[in-house]
């Protein structure tokens, strides 16, 4: 029977894995990916830095600053598309990240001298869903898992391929650099301190980069979502009880939990086993599985890692004299674990796009599997068995921001600088004509969030001269119960509803309160001078978006507008709660006349076309 697996075992390998690899591609096609499927405002910033540094406006995105806010392989890489300008940047990044995603692929089967065991291992990584989706998301996710696994693939090199690969894992996201830290000083044997040399001149050249064109030693964006969350919360006077369990709610991840698990929960587990069994002499390989068991009696939750490499650990034979301890894979596994520490642990910031990296982990594990067969076959199934642990992130909220991005110029005075938070989109919608566009949370204009660290962002408004600002109205709130929110630290007695004036909001109906409201607002600082008049005083048709009407309707407090229908009634498009000017997307439905009125007056005041244009 054994000698029959072993024949048959590799050939089940593959099936599963070609299975795997295809049902997560089906499973992983939403469209193409845009603001409400994959693409975060994030990868906006890039976008407009390698647009504004091919155009000759230099590595800039907040208008009047450069910044080192990117990660840099991956937006130099953007610079000679936005240069010829053949697609736009957003299709072009798409094409580019899946393409990093099947270039990784195959290096895995080439590295593995094109052998079965290496063909499952690339084809799991080409199905993996979690790297599907983060592979579509405009931002350098692809480039920098590539680099890792090149990274891994050249550990064995000469040096100076090694460096080429460190320098690279280094600038295509800067917190691979605990990897090539470690691994830098295992290939280097009992001579560690010539591992010093390589990750040394890496990330010399990162932060010489980062005082070059930022202005500090660290990149803008390091800092300021971070800083944010823990200053949010110490306004909350934690006592040490509560400081302990929110600083255990977020380490708590990095001991092997979520995030591992949604990367490929099986697949690490696998690669802990191998990199740990040799630790276990057989009379002591029980000894994790307990650990992990009296875990769970405790109440420990998300051990579906630690479960699988224990049990294996328990089932399979091993041992410190069978073979020699893989330290390469250890050190490389810890290097990567420690991008979880940073992101969740220290920086209360996680997301999922920072757990892709753990994939190389799992792969570089499943190559040093001897024999192709069951624990290849056994990952490759429990992969077709979890395709849905990475849903669409719910995005959905980001449409406002496309509203907002497209139409604030008809909206905004000319020449107006407008500052904003959630600014990666809306700048780069701007990039040919509109208004100037000042980010302010910080993440690519290191000014902002020195005055937000000091409390008195609006005095560095004043000396701006920046007089309107943009955003969802959650994000001027002074409640620190709310991690983003920056109210607190605009100014020690700032009050939305007293310092800021409504002047234009941008409508997406049916997002509601749960992604931060359905709206971006435009606000005059009654601080600063007389309040601008805007271009728009009578109801308008803007023009079209996601194939519903745009309509902009200058509106009173208690006003409400509502769309005739074909049979004689009327539905309600939106509310006023107060005088402002509405810019509406209206998705128009069958029965609609696209004749719009003001309830209560008996004339229509618009009047829109009900096909498609």
């Amino acid at each position: 029977m054994m000698r029959r697996w072993a024949s048959a075992g590799p050939h089940v390998a593959v099936v599963a894995a070609l299975v795997a690899a295809a049902l997560g591609i089906v499973t992983s096609v939403h469209g193409w990916p845009d603001l409400t499927t994959h693409m975060r405002d994030d990868a906006w910033y890039e976008f407009a830095w390698a647009y504004n540094l091919a155009h000759g406006n230099g590595p800039t995105v907040s208008d009047g600053v450069t910044t080192s806010g990117v990660q840099y392989l991956w937006s130099l890489l953007l610079v000679p598309f936005a240069a010829l300008g053949l697609a736009p940047l957003p299709d072009i990044a798409v094409i580019l990240g899946v393409l990093c995603h099947v270039l990784a692929a195959g290096s895995w089967w080439w590295a593995g001298q094109r052998s079965r065991g290496a063909l499952c291992v690339a084809l799991l990584w080409l199905g993996n869903p979690l790297l599907l989706r983060e592979c579509q998301n405009g931002q350098e996710t692809a480039l920098a898992c590539l680099c890792a696994a090149m990274l891994w693939h050249a550990r064995r090199a000469k040096e100076r391929v090694f460096f080429g690969w460190a320098l690279a894992a280094v600038l295509a996201r800067s917190d691979l650099f605990a990897a090539v830290l470690l691994l830098s000083f295992v290939r280097h044997g009992r001579y560690w301190w010539r591992g010093l040399v390589v990750p040394s001149i890496a990330i010399a050249v990162h932060l010489v980069l980062n005082r070059a064109i930022g202005g500090g030693w660290l990149q803008d964006s390091g800092m300021p979502m971070a800083w944010l969350r823990h200053a949010n919360f110490a306004l909350l006077a934690p006592t040490s009880a509560e400081w302990l369990q929110q600083a255990w709610w977020y380490a708590r991840p990095a001991l092997l939990g979520g995030p591992y698990e949604l990367a490929t929960a099986w697949g690490i587990g696998a690669a802990l086993f191998v990199a740990e069994r040799r630790f276990w002499p057989r009379r002591f390989r029980v000894a994790p599985l307990a650990a992990v068991a009296c875990g769970a009696a405790l109440g420990l939750a998300n051990l579906t890692v630690l479960w699988i490499a224990a049990g294996l650990i328990a089932l399979v034979p091993g041992g410190p004299r069978r073979r020699p301890v893989p330290r390469l894979l250890s050190a490389f596994g810890l290097g990567l674990a420690l991008i979880i520490v940073l992101h969740w642990a220290l920086r209360w910031y996680p997301r999922d796009y920072y757990a892709t990296v753990l994939v190389v982990f799992a792969c570089a594990g499943l190559m040093q599997v001897r024999r192709v067969g069951w624990l290849l076959s056994l990952v490759a199934i429990a992969e077709i068995a979890t395709l849905d642990r990475v849903p669409l992130e719910p995005l959905q909220g980001q449409e406002r921001m496309r509203l907002a991005g497209e139409f604030l110029r008809d909206v905004a005075p000319q020449g107006e600088r407008i500052g904003c938070f959630n600014s990666g989109y809306i700048t780069y919608a701007q990039r040919l004509s509109g208004p100037r566009i000042v980010n302010l949370d910080g993440v690519v204009d290191a000014r902002p969030l020195a005055a937000l660290r000091q409390g008195n962002l609006a005095g560095w408004l004043d000396a701006e001269r920046i007089r309107l600002l943009l955003d969802a109205p959650v994000q001027f709130a002074t409640d620190p119960r709310i991690p983003h929110a920056s109210g607190r630290w605009i100014a020690p007695d700032f009050a939305a509803d007293r310092d800021l004036l409504e002047l234009a909001r941008f409508v997406v109906p049916g997002l509601g309160p749960r992604l931060g409201g359905d709206s971006m607002r435009l606000y005059w600082r009654r601080s600063a001078g007389a309040a601008p008049v805007l271009p728009i005083a009578a109801p308008r048709h803007l023009g079209r978006v996601n194939g519903n009407a745009v309509l902009a309707w200058p509106a009173r407090r208690g006003a409400v507008l509502e769309m005739a229908r074909t049979d004689g009634s009327r539905r309600e498009l939106v509310a006023a709660d107060v005088d402002t000017l509405v810019v509406l997307e209206v998705p128009l439905t069958p029965g609609d006349s696209g004749i719009v009125f003001e309830r209560g007056v008996a004339a229509s005041i618009l009047s829109v076309a009900t096909g498609s244009r």
